[in-house]
This record gives structure tokens, C-alpha cells and sequence, in this order.
């Protein structure tokens, strides 16, 4: 086996199955599945499917934008890291742009491109350092 060729296929595999679990969960909490077995769908997501509940909304963000306000298929979105579709679904411009730029620029620069602190004047901004996070106001 060739671990430099092999790696990359195991993750876009993984990718797509994490693609087809944000789709089931989503249709659990839409139809109320969860109930019953937990009290609460934040309970179902971090006790059952051992999720962060942060990273659940996320994933399920990226499926209410692209699958069904943007008409994807969710099997489409399995090549693509969803914390980037994450970040990209904020960027201006339609859906097919930004799947392009999910595919190929990284979490730092997609997070560059958006524009939303230039166009908001009501809010404190604040910057994060890129390596350690540490937020500066």
C-alpha cells in the first residue's frame, strides 16, 4: 500500500460518510427522531452520535446552505472539508462560487476573503491570531 497516495482517499471516503451522517441528523432533528431516546437533540448529538454540539451546528449549517437553499446533493459536498464549506458559505457570491473556493483555498485564506468587517459598522470587531488563536480587541 502507499501511504502518500492511499491517505487521501481514506479521508474523502470519511468525507462522505460524515456528508451522509449530516444529512440523517439533520433529518432527526427535523422530524423529531430523537425524542424519546434523549431529552434533548443537544443530548442526542454529544451523548450518542459523540459530537460537539459547536460542531454539529456547523456541519448542519453548511447541509441548510448548500443541499437545501443551494440545491447541492449532499454527496457532492463529500470531496470538500465542511469546515471549509463552513467558512465559505459566508463569502458573497452564488453557491457554485463558493463550492470553488471550498475546493481550493484553505481555512486561513477563505476566512480572508470574507468581507462582512468591511461592510458592518455596528459591531465591535476583533482579530484572532492565525497560529496560537488569541484574540485581540
Amino acid at each position: 500500500m502507499n501511504l502518500i497516495r492511499e491517505t487521501p482517499k481514506l479521508f474523502e471516503q470519511g468525507r462522505k460518510l460524515l456528508m451522509q451522517g449530516i444529512k440523517n441528523l439533520w433529518e432527526i432533528r427535523d422530524k423529531g427522531l430523537w425524542k424519546g431516546m434523549t431529552s434533548s437533540f443537544t443530548e442526542y448529538v454529544e451523548d450518542v452520535c459523540q459530537l460537539d454540539k459547536g460542531q454539529a451546528s456547523r456541519y448542519l449549517a453548511v447541509y441548510e446552505h448548500f443541499v437545501l437553499h443551494g440545491g447541492v446533493e449532499h454527496a457532492q459536498l463529500g470531496a470538500i472539508d465542511p469546515e471549509r464549506l463552513y467558512v465559505a458559505r459566508k463569502l458573497k457570491g452564488n453557491i457554485d462560487y463558493q463550492l470553488t473556493v471550498a475546493k481550493e483555498l484553505s481555512r486561513n485564506e477563505l476566512r480572508a476573503t470574507i468581507t462582512d468587517k468591511d461592510d458592518c459598522d455596528r459591531h465591535e470587531w476583533i482579530e484572532i491570531c492565525t497560529k496560537c488563536h488569541k484574540r485581540k480587541i
